[in-house]
């Protein structure tokens, strides 16, 4: 019994210890067993920038892409999941049709903007060559734009997207991968970062494939990577297929992509397009003008419901020539690149920029030849008040929802809208008329004071210029000073004469051939003093008006070029003179202003006295460095300390 227990025992190690080392072969049997199943995914070992070139037929254009910037080599958990993912997602048989020898590493895009792999630094770009940030990205959108967003790879590197969101990019196009199961194809090293960056934040996203399909089989394979990789995933914009791929063998045929024949290219994108739809996704097409002038020219291209997405960069002029073009082909499109060298916070150096011209990116601004609206993901514009970022609009039910701007009637109480809708807290030009909203926006009839003084009529708002008779008195609101109330100043009227305005607007004199009179009618002559609201003037015996100092019934007065009599303190150049502010005649002695007091010498023609002074048996100070006031109290002087008592009178 005992020898048989340890038989057992031996035998049980034995299987025990060969176990670790066929466990090994029988993972390795098991690994052969899914390579079966599953086809092979290469990985290119170079794919870097975005840009190459390829004149069009007749040599006269060269665009842009939709692949980004410089390379930026993901860690090595990025690269893993991108090959795991690829695996994954390509769970279908391969083609018989590809053999070992078709599949060759490394892929490297060559097209119109890149040169086996690497962006052309020579590529033309009206948009951004020679445009600051504000040009480069971010600018005003072209009319029927309704957002504006980035398409990024791999190549962009870790782009920081909530400052990209905060930046205001409305959407986003992210390269899922590129190529298929069929030629060494594989995911996009940062896809499953940007895409649950873009979820996870609210950003409308759509996807794009890079292609190197030969054939139909390739297109299938292609399909079939992306539609494994969009698994769990909805994108709010179109599955685009980027069709760009243009090398070539030795003898000039086609590489990859059969881009010299029409026919090859509909089947191609008719076999992927096919199986997008067939997933429920809506497919799309990206190429650059060239390609659909010259190579994309299959109907199906324009007649089958793909989205389009376009690009061009280039119209051999300078950035500003160029605001105001569109691109020259399709004729029909969703989607515009205008550039590759968009500036835009949160990606590291440049990134392809593009405006999206159809809907479905939730609420966005919609421009008709009818008005500007703002529209609900499912088309329909909204109507009435509307709070957007902060601000609120007014969608007019009456015109379908246009946006108002200028004056405008809600509800019976009129407002002013800005140019871009927002209620308006200020001045809004409208038809060549300037209105003026109040807080809240209310539209302002009548007086709008501040700095300037302005009028706006009664009735329409719209601010009045030139002579104006408000309450049965005139005024004058200057064309020239861009309708403000002339106010404390001699106007020149149309009519050749002279009229005073004074400090609250009103016309109250008229000087004509250098002659004062009292109104317009040139008829009764004003001589001696002559109040116009709170200002003074005197004219002599003739009606004619003093300026400068004059000496009137024993005193001295100050009146500025324009007549006007001079209160308060006045400096000539040399010294300090003080005009009483009640009668405006200069004073000697000591003058008390605004709790200080001062000493202005009779033997000195009034003029402000500083430093020691002795006025009768007592010195005083003045001090020079506190504006020639009186000193009480101690103070170094000239080194000593000296006391003054409250008269200012010095003790010692």
């Amino acid at each position: 019994m005992k020898r048989l227990k340890c038989c057992v025992a031996l035998f049980l190690s034995l299987v025990f210890g060969f176990s670790g080392v066929l466990q090994p072969f029988a993972l390795y049997a098991e690994t052969l067993d899914l390579a079966q199943e599953q086809p092979k995914v290469s990985q290119p070992a170079n794919e870097s920038t975005s840009s190459n070139v390829s004149a069009d037929a007749s040599g006269d254009q060269m665009e842009s892409d939709s692949a980004a910037q410089d390379s930026s080599a993901p860690d090595s958990s990025e690269a893993s999941d991108a090959e795991s993912a690829s695996a994954d997602a390509a769970t279908d048989e391969v083609s018989d049709e590809a053999s070992d020898d078709d599949i060759e590493a490394p892929l490297a895009e060559n097209s119109w903007r890149y040169v086996d792999g690497s962006l052309r630094s020579d590529l033309p770009d009206d948009y951004g060559a020679n445009a600051d940030f504000d040009g480069r990205a971010m600018h005003s959108m072209p009319k029927g734009a309704t957002a504006q967003g980035i398409d990024v790879s791999e190549h962009n590197g870790t782009v920081d997207w909530q400052s990209v969101k905060d930046a205001g990019i409305d959407f986003a196009i992210l390269r899922v991968c590129f190529a298929g199961d069929t030629n060494g194809g594989r995911l996009d090293y940062f896809f499953r970062r940007n895409v649950s960056e873009c979820e996870r934040l609210g950003i409308p996203y759509g996807v794009y494939l890079y292609s190197y399909a030969r054939n139909e089989d390739d297109a299938q394979a292609e399909a079939r990577l992306m539609l494994g990789a969009l698994k769990g995933h909805s994108p709010t914009l179109p599955v685009y297929y980027d069709l760009e791929e243009q090398k070539t063998n030795a003898d000039g045929s086609p590489k990859w992509t059969p881009f010299n024949d029409p026919s090859k290219l509909a089947s191609i994108a008719k076999t992927f397009c096919g199986q997008i739809a067939a997933a429920g996704y809506k497919p799309g097409i990206y190429a650059n003008v060239n390609w659909f002038k010259n190579y994309l020219t299959d109907p199906c291209f324009l007649s089958s419901g793909w989205s389009i997405w376009t690009a061009q960069y280039w119209y051999g002029g300078r950035y500003d020539e160029c605001l105001g073009l569109t691109p020259e082909a399709p004729a029909k499109y969703d989607c515009w690149q205008y550039s590759a060298r968009g500036s835009v916070p949160g990606v590291s150096g440049d990134v392809d920029v593009s405006y999206w011209f159809g809907a479905g990116l939730g609420d966005h601004w919609q421009e008709t030849d009818e008005g500007k609206y703002y529209v609900s993901s499912n088309g329909q514009p909204y109507k009435g008040w509307k709070l957007i970022s902060g601000l609120w609009y007014w969608f007019d039910p009456a015109k379908g929802g246009a946006m108002a701007t200028g004056p405008a009637e809600v509800e019976g109480t009129w407002y002013v809208f800005s140019s871009s809708g927002s209620l308006s807290n200020g001045w809004v030009r409208k038809d060549g008329e300037w209105y003026y909203g109040a807080s809240g926006g209310k539209m302002v009839r009548g007086w709008v004071k501040g700095s300037a003084w302005y009028y706006t009529d009664p009735e329409s708002g719209r601010m009045l210029t030139g002579a104006v008779e408000i309450d049965g008195k005139s005024y004058w609101l200057d064309p020239a000073n861009g309708g403000a109330c002339a106010r404390s100043a001699w106007v020149e009227m149309p009519e050749g004469f002279l009229s005073y305005a004074a400090n609250d607007g009103v016309l109250c004199m008229a000087v004509k051939d250098g002659v004062l009179y009292k109104d317009a009618t040139f008829t009764d002559v004003l001589s001696g003093w002559v109040d116009c609201g709170d200002d003074r003037l005197y004219a002599d015996s003739q009606g004619h008006v003093l300026t400068g100092w004059q000496r009137i019934a024993g005193n001295w007065y100050l009146f500025d070029s324009n007549g006007i009599m001079h209160r308060g303190w006045c400096w000539n150049g040399y010294a300090y003179y003080y005009l009483d502010k009640s009668n405006g005649n200069m004073r000697t002695g000591w003058v008390s202003d605004l709790g200080s007091w001062y000493w202005l010498d009779p033997d000195n023609g009034g003029a402000m006295a500083i430093g020691w002074i002795k006025v009768g048996q007592n010195w005083y100070y003045l001090n020079p460095n506190n504006g020639g006031r009186m000193v009480t109290g101690p103070l170094m002087i000239d080194g000593y300390i000296r006391t003054f008592n409250s008269d200012g009178s010095c003790i010692c």
